[in-house]
């Protein structure tokens, strides 16, 4: 599909620090918001969060270390999108009324945030401008949803054409008249590519889903994909969130894997699933991209390894004369450095480990029931890779202090991991209640009993064993898990 480039790599990148500071005009009237928060996405798909608090004369900094060039959003009522790059500074003054009208964006007769010096700050002061003139009503945004619904994949490949051709039309505009730097016109050529892109490529997925069809039914002109043969793999002046929006959506295109082939690899092999898969993610990979895009795919792919505790799978995976990029390869060191020291610690002694030996011929509820006499049992169903189960944990800590002195249990299952993945997990997390790991026989067991789909999965047991909710309320949902809780003890 695509033809192979000369590697640039990541090499040219650097490593440095960016200060992010200013003033909040007219804080005295507003003092009840005192955070911004800055939000960057880097190529990896990984969403970095900073806050800096505003001091009591309106004044705020924080320090940011970035790797190469790229756009983020500051949030403070609305979001602002900025540009910055390694060792650049910013000063910025945001004007707090904007809290008295939210949709003005111009409070007091201008943007209500203002570069008013730093590095970047005549890139930053068109970057805010170009986006707020974007002529964006008729095109998209305001009614996306609609427009990927109800048009076909030719209408819709001709109408994200025709907005890129707008957009571009005022773009040319927009330099002339403001006569831009090279740096701005960089940011918005990279910005409006990749948008129509990544758009490109979402559409046959949120069409099956909007109009709730299977995915596998949208049949795509044979060259829906033609526009990749414009992307080049060597790319590596990454410079806005639509960018990286993009690599993840390709990442997932270039992976995609035959439907059988999974089981195939595992008969010839005898592999576990994780090796077989990444057998074959390989092998996509190396087909589908090039260049500087496969080390970041590879990099990507062996970072989901060790973030999900698979320290051995990534061993036996991982290949060297396919990341020779020095960037990539301290990255994926320092991670699993700290995954090694995170597994480390098993100090489980604050919770209460339970063993349900049992074969597959036991009736696991009933096991579970007998366990928990006469209390009402909220189960979490969850694994220490899902993340969205580790974000839930916090929450299941205030549900389980607010009902700390009634007979309520909190069983948490965990799927699909090891015993050291599981231990570590509860013991750096300090989580509370009662834990089982599974078996996969036990797992499969309960996805039917429960008709579990993904994970998190949560349900209620009541005091005679029964399930009460078989999909219940999620740790998050405060008040409707309370709710359902307390109709369980009456």
């Amino acid at each position: 599909m695509f033809s192979s480039f000369t590697t640039k790599g990541a090499e040219a990148w650097k490593k440095d620090s960016v200060v992010i500071a200013g003033r909040v005009l007219n804080f005295h009237k507003h003092p009840e918001h005192k955070t911004i928060q800055f939000t960057f996405r880097d190529l990896l798909a990984v969403k970095k969060q900073y806050v800096a608090t505003i001091k009591e004369d309106g004044t705020f900094q924080t320090n940011v270390v970035l790797y190469y060039p790229q756009d983020f959003y500051l949030d403070f009522v609305s979001l602002t999108t900025l540009f910055c790059s390694p060792g650049d500074s910013l000063y910025l003054e945001i004007d707090a009324d904007i809290w008295k009208e939210q949709n003005l964006l111009k409070p007091n007769g201008k943007y209500f945030v203002q570069v008013k010096d730093g590095s970047t700050a005549k890139t930053n002061q068109n970057v805010i401008k170009f986006l707020n003139e974007l002529p964006d009503e008729e095109y998209i945004h305001m009614d996306a949803q609609n427009v990927v619904q109800s048009k076909s994949a030719e209408e819709y490949t001709q109408f994200i054409s025709q907005r890129e051709k707008e957009y571009r039309k005022f773009l040319k505009k927009f330099n002339k008249a403001n006569k831009t730097d090279q740096l701005f016109q960089k940011w918005a050529d990279d910005r409006l590519k990749y948008e129509s892109w990544n758009d490109l490529m979402r559409y046959p997925r949120n069409h099956a889903s909007y109009n709730q069809i299977p995915s596998n039914s949208l049949q795509l002109p044979y060259n829906y994909f033609a526009f990749l043969k414009q992307y080049d793999m060597n790319d590596n002046e990454m410079m806005s969130i639509a960018n990286a929006d993009f690599l993840h959506e390709f990442f997932m295109y270039a992976n995609r894997t035959p439907k059988d082939s999974l089981e195939k690899v595992n008969k010839a092999f005898k592999l576990n699933n994780i090796i077989a898969g990444g057998a074959i993610l390989k092998n996509m990979l190396i087909q589908n991209s090039a260049g500087f895009t496969r080390q970041l795919f590879f990099t990507k792919s062996y970072l989901d390894l060790i973030k999900g505790h698979q320290l051995t799978e990534y061993d036996l995976l991982y290949d060297s004369t396919i990341i020779t990029d020095s960037h990539f390869n301290d990255l994926l060191s320092l991670e699993k450095e700290k995954v090694q020291e995170y597994l480390a610690n098993k100090n489980t002694l604050s919770v209460n480990l339970i063993n349900l030996e049992s074969d597959i011929t036991v009736d696991l509820m009933q096991l579970i029931s007998s366990k928990f006499k006469n209390k009402v049992i909220y189960i979490d169903f969850w694994g220490p890779w899902c993340s969205p189960c580790m974000k839930e944990m916090p929450y299941s800590k205030k549900v389980q202090q607010y009902f700390k002195d009634e007979e309520v249990v909190f069983l948490f299952l965990a799927v699909k991991t090891n015993e050291n993945s599981w231990k570590a997990t509860i013991a750096n997390e300090k989580l509370t209640g009662e834990h089982v790991i599974l078996t996969n026989d036990q797992v499969n067991l309960l996805a039917a009993k429960f008709d579990i789909v993904g994970y998190p999965h949560y349900a209620l047991i009541d005091k005679k064993g029964n399930i009460a909710l078989g999909n219940a309320p999620n740790p998050s949902s405060n008040e409707s898990l309370i709710k359902e809780i307390e109709q369980l003890l009456k």
